[in-house]
């Protein structure tokens, strides 16, 4: 999957969920702002359960490295799905990125 394959991957998923859920923007920020935290909080427990300090037993004994992925999947898109919605283009990314990899490179 190549850049412009991907972001319009994202816009698809974002127009899917304004017809699910049509919020205004404020409530969608809102809601996805809330959502990324969810996904962190899965992810946190993946990652707890992969160094093996997840208190549940049960998690600690169905682990899999595959589940691990997929909430760090689901945190990227999440987070993506924010951007959307906050007016953040790739522009702005490539922006961004470029301004640590100097930071990074002195």
């Amino acid at each position: 999957m190549d850049k412009k394959e991907f972001l319009d991957f994202i816009k698809l998923i974002h127009k899917k969920l304004l017809g699910k859920y049509p919020l205004e923007k404020k409530n969608r920020v809102m809601v996805k702002s809330l959502k990324v935290m969810e996904e962190l909080g899965e992810l946190s427990n993946e990652i707890l359960t992969y160094y093996n300090l997840q208190s549940r037993s049960e998690k600690r004994d169905n682990f899999d490295y595959e589940n691990l992925k997929s909430e760090w999947v689901d945190v990227l898109m999440t987070v993506l799905l924010l951007g959307v919605d906050l007016d953040i283009s790739f522009a702005d990314v490539e922006k961004r990125f470029s301004k640590i990899r100097e930071r990074f490179a002195k």
